[in-house]
């Protein structure tokens, strides 16, 4: 049995979070970048204003439960649990999170007449505490998990982040199809999100593609002991980026064929209104 830590540590068997360098370390960020995440961090927060909006307005919620679930717990680890360092991002995630709960709010207190089955309206409240509670374990471990076995951890939760984006886009499609009278459904909604998630993807890859490679320099040590046995130097090319690249284009994709599905659905019950 061994452990990984870096040259002049001890051996660690659960290490602390900043014990490894992390993977935001092999990636300059420009100011340009930056301001491009900034950017989209906030268009995000207006995606949720206008949801919350919506959500009101139509006496119902805006944004697919599930997506609202992982969207609130992962906030809600990466401001509380394990807060970035980054002011700017911390208090950008600070208030997704209050939006975020609003919209909670209005899943409890409209979400049950949107359910199907019977069984889920009968159970709703107790169902839905149960999928924030499962959505919050999962964020806690799905961390905790990749933390250990990553050898660059992503310690703000990005590659979380992308994959719940993609997961919106595609659970969205489910809200257009699930509603003929469209009550929520909201074109500006699907613009704010994709132009927001599309300036954060464009900073990301920025990132990505001009930052330098680094190495740094490991060890194995068996536990309990300080003899190193077996050394080796590892840098950026251990890290293989195409699934960011993936998920940044298929979430663009699927958000403007969203937007467009939208616009069509909305044209033709507006057809439909004039006919009737």
């Amino acid at each position: 049995m061994s452990s990984l830590s870096m040259l002049q540590e001890g051996p660690v068997l659960d290490p602390p979070r900043g014990h490894l360098p992390f993977a935001s370390e092999l990636f300059t960020v420009t100011g340009v970048e930056s301001m491009l995440g900034a950017a989209g961090d906030l268009l995000w927060v207006v995606t949720y204003v206008i949801a919350i909006w919506i959500g009101f307005k139509h006496r119902t919620y805006a944004v697919p439960l599930l997506a609202v679930a992982l969207n609130v717990t992962w906030e809600f680890v990466y401001t509380v649990i394990y807060p970035v360092e980054n002011r700017v991002v911390f208090y950008l995630h600070a208030a997704w999170l209050v939006v975020d709960l609003i919209i909670v709010y209005q899943i409890y207190r409209f979400g049950r007449k949107e359910q199907r089955q019977a069984f889920f309206r009968k159970h709703y409240p107790l169902l839905l505490t149960l999928t924030l509670a499962a959505c919050l374990i999962f964020q806690i471990t799905f961390d905790r998990f990749f933390y250990q076995i990553a050898l660059f951890p992503m310690e703000t939760g990005n590659g979380m982040a992308f994959m719940m984006n993609l997961v919106m886009s595609i659970l969205f499609f489910g809200l257009l199809f699930g509603r003929e009278d469209l009550r929520g459904v909201s074109e500006p909604i699907a613009w704010t999100k994709m132009i927001g998630t599309a300036l954060i993807s464009i900073g990301n890859t920025m990132a990505f593609l001009t930052s330098e490679g680094r190495s740094y320099d490991f060890q194995f040590r068996p536990v309990g002991s300080d003899e190193a046995w077996q050394a080796f130097t590892a840098g950026t090319r251990t890290l293989d980026l195409r699934l960011f690249y993936f998920m940044f284009i298929a979430i663009f994709v699927l958000d403007v064929l969203y937007i467009v599905m939208v616009r069509q659905a909305k044209r033709r019950r507006a057809e439909a209104e004039v006919a009737g």
